[in-house]
């Protein structure tokens, strides 16, 4: 079996309780997370320990909140002239991380693909008229709208508040998996499922 999950955000309890009510276990089942699997949740580390451990088991896109922690944590292991990098508050638990942690992050990737399943996975979003070797990253780790789909001038935006939701947009014929969007909740397309479900927020994880 192949199962995506949504963004899990550091819950690491929460992702225990899924696995354990729909009886997912590594030796018959492939686990898919579609990023943004640390941070403003409480266990982060844990999550990262979990997911390593499973080896071959268990995979990983990059999300936007992978991206900002490996920010946070080089700026603040970089000496410079003598000065420490003063952390936010709020990612104060980066300075927990490992340098094999932050490897691991580094090596997920944008976008997974299972060509037998005719299934990408990816965090955020895409430009639907674009292949995927052209995508940009920040598009895939931030995208949630695209402003004026039927112009030229499109343009993919993060606003919930402008144009239409991407996978609107998308037409195929690969399904494509998604995360990010927590205010929208489970979103299910004839081409798409969106799976943020808002877990670090009190909601369920999907």
């Amino acid at each position: 079996r192949v199962v995506v999950i949504g963004d899990v955000h550091g819950c690491f309890d929460e992702l225990q309780d899924l696995l354990r009510v729909h009886n997912l276990m590594p030796e018959d089942t492939v686990l898919v997370f579609c990023g943004d699997i640390i941070n403003r949740g409480p266990k982060n580390q844990e999550v990262i320990q979990f997911i390593r451990n499973m080896g071959y088991a268990a995979y990983s896109v990059r999300g936007n909140h992978e991206d900002r922690v490996i920010y946070e944590w080089l700026n603040f292991h970089k000496r410079s002239n003598g000065h420490v990098y003063k952390l936010p508050s709020k990612y104060k638990w980066v300075t927990t991380l490992s340098s094999e942690d932050i490897d691991f992050l580094c090596s997920l990737p944008y976008t997974l693909s299972i060509p037998c399943m005719e299934t990408i996975v990816l965090h955020a979003g895409m430009d639907p008229w674009k292949c995927l070797c052209k995508q940009q990253p920040k598009d895939l780790v931030l995208t949630r709208n695209i402003v004026n789909p039927e112009e030229t001038t499109y343009r993919l935006t993060d606003s919930l508040d402008d144009g239409v939701p991407w996978i609107s947009c998308w037409n195929g014929p690969q399904h494509v998996y998604f995360g990010h969007d927590a205010r929208r909740g489970l979103q299910e397309r004839r081409f798409g499922t969106g799976l943020d479900t808002g877990c670090v927020y009190g909601n369920r994880l999907t």
